[in-house]
């Protein structure tokens, strides 16, 4: 349902590996073109959809994002 907004250029999700509780058993890392695509996605009526129809379908308690933070790429890596 996200991806319908246009705005949303890649996402990629990671699970936890181990047991240990005190961690969000997911990651999910949204990437957008720029701040301004990211703006639109969050007043999108997509992102309204997808949240409430998160919260009503899934288990009581299931669908609680653990943190929403924005970060700006500054650098990578390679080999």
């Amino acid at each position: 349902m996200l991806l319908e907004s246009g705005e949303i250029e890649k996402v990629t999700r990671y699970r936890r590996i181990g047991e240990d509780e005190k961690y969000p058993k997911y990651l999910v890392i949204y990437q957008f073109e720029n701040q301004q695509a990211f703006e639109r996605y969050e007043a999108s009526s997509e992102l309204a959809a997808a949240v409430e129809y998160a919260r009503n379908s899934w288990p009581a308690g299931s669908y609680e994002p653990s943190w929403r933070v924005q970060y700006e790429f500054v650098s990578h890596w390679k080999r």
